[in-house]
């Protein structure tokens, strides 16, 4: 398995809580949109302009983001592990 190599001023800049923090609000974002264009494309006229369809957007959004960040977060904290890196989230 490769060594993961970053460069030093990388881990000086950007301490862990940050990447993660950076890292989760990416994760929200991919996951905010993949649901909001599939409730788009489900939805009428009548839904988009409620504040349920906006908030189910969003909470599904996070939970599916929320997923996605754990599996990553797992992979960077556990590289040398090998079933860590096949997960499949």
């Amino acid at each position: 398995m490769a060594k993961k190599i970053t460069p030093v001023w990388f881990d000086n800049e950007f301490p862990n809580w940050k990447k993660n923090v950076i890292g989760g609000f990416r994760a929200f974002v991919t996951g905010f949109i993949g649901v909001l264009a599939t409730q788009l494309i489900t939805a009428d006229m009548g839904k988009i302009t409620t504040g349920e369809f906006w908030l189910n957007a969003i909470l599904i959004g996070g939970v599916s983001g929320g997923l996605i960040y754990l599996g990553k977060w797992l992979r960077d904290k556990f590289f040398e592990s090998p079933i860590a890196q096949k997960m499949p989230i």
